[in-house]
């Protein structure tokens, strides 16, 4: 166990017992653990689950104030305790045994501001010794140290949800350090509500994200190709894997209409801001609030 590795989750709604095998797989891997609640309609079942642990605090806010600001609040708290690096999670993450001391040992390197496993979405993880330099990491899984953190000024909380993870890591690298991903030890991670469908010889992967997410994917996913648009994306071809989500909702998925306006709607919010950020080649001094 490490004395200098903070654990974070944010929660909203979680299932309890996915949650209970998120904190027993990662309790006995750092000195503490910070749950930040996004105002879930379950706390009570939270705050049950966590009774009488010594290790685990809970910062309850009242309201959902996006994953960005949930995990400023994860770095504040590792910043306030002299904790040199904190672990950010999914609620229903689960890590493998060890992980956290692996990715401890490779942000010994001062180079390294990011350390992060192998996902494992299909339950075919092998361990392998193998580590190498990567674009960009998801936030469950992340080993983020606590300095860099700071120099880059935290999370982008004007994005709320979706690809806050991936612009803080060009900012990490931005700042000169690396994100190393190993094969040495994965993380458990859903995306969404996964399943496939095959029609007229063509087979879907819809994940079923709700309208509400559906929005911030659209309008994020062309604020950041604007912003970065030398950046190597994990989802090129952005315009065009829209228009494939949007097929996705239309042949597999429920709720089409109010998912297709959310897209459409994030897409007219994207334009706008676009326009009115169009010299803006960096997201600092932008206010989180334009």
């Amino acid at each position: 166990m490490s004395n200098t590795v903070l654990a974070g989750i944010v929660l909203y709604n979680p299932d309890i017992e996915r949650l209970k095998m998120n904190l027993k797989a990662v309790s006995g891997q750092v000195s503490e653990i910070l749950l930040v609640n996004n105002g879930s309609e379950n706390t009570e079942q939270i705050q049950k689950l966590i009774q009488e642990k010594n290790n685990i605090y809970l910062l309850d806010n009242k309201k959902n104030i996006g994953i960005a600001a949930a995990l400023n609040e994860i770095g504040d708290y590792a910043l306030q305790k002299n904790i040199d690096m904190f672990l950010t999670l999914d609620q229903d993450s689960v890590i493998c045994e060890n992980m956290v001391s692996v990715l401890s040992r490779i942000l010994e390197d001062e180079k390294v501001g990011v350390s992060c496993p192998y996902i494992d979405r299909k339950h075919n993880f092998t361990s392998e010794n193998k580590v190498y330099e990567v674009e960009t990491a998801i936030t469950s899984g992340s080993l983020v140290k606590t300095s860099v953190w700071k120099l880059i000024g935290g999370f982008w909380e004007y994005l709320f949800i979706d690809e806050v993870d991936h612009e803080f890591c060009y900012q990490v690298r931005q700042k000169g350090y690396k994100i190393m991903q190993t094969r040495e030890v994965s993380v458990d991670h859903i995306i969404g509500v996964p399943f496939t469908k095959t029609i007229l010889g063509h087979t879907f992967h819809p994940t079923n994200h709700s309208p509400f997410r559906r929005y911030y994917i659209a309008r994020n996913d062309l604020i950041m190709a604007h912003l970065y648009p030398k950046e190597k994306s994990p989802f090129p071809h952005r315009k065009i894997l829209l228009f494939r989500i949007a097929v996705s909702i239309l042949f597999c998925e429920s709720q089409k209409s109010q998912k297709l306006k959310a897209i459409f709607k994030g897409i007219k919010d994207a334009t706008k801001w676009n326009y009115k950020n169009k010299n803006i080649k960096e997201r600092r001094g932008i206010p989180d609030n334009d």
